[in-house]
């Protein structure tokens, strides 16, 4: 929101660290796993381990996190459907899985 009002800031400090803080994804099911990522800088970096308390965590199955990537299936109906629980910081949370639309 600040850059469409063109009033920089907030990229630095504790609200910056709370917001790309840990994200765990745990997808169940045979073909799924469980990840953790961490913002450094612009990027988002694997951790080797699942942190016990992310900033945030996201459960869903391999399905749904496929549909969603690829932009398959309406956002507002997955969350309504629950296909996608969101723990910890839920703001963030709902953040992250409206922009996992990653197909090009």
């Amino acid at each position: 929101m600040r850059r469409a009002v063109k009033r920089p800031g907030d990229l630095e400090g504790p609200v910056a660290e709370h917001a790309v803080g840990c994200v765990a994804m745990a997808m169940p099911g045979s073909a799924g796993r469980t990840v953790a990522l961490r913002m450094e800088g612009d990027r988002a970096r694997s951790l080797d381990e699942i942190p016990v308390t992310p900033t945030v965590r996201l459960s869903l199955d391999v399905e749904t996190f496929t549909c969603l990537g690829c932009g398959r299936w309406n956002l507002a109906a997955t969350l309504q459907q629950r296909k996608v629980q969101v723990t910890s910081d839920r703001a963030l949370g709902q953040v992250i899985v409206a922009q996992m639309n990653i197909m090009i």
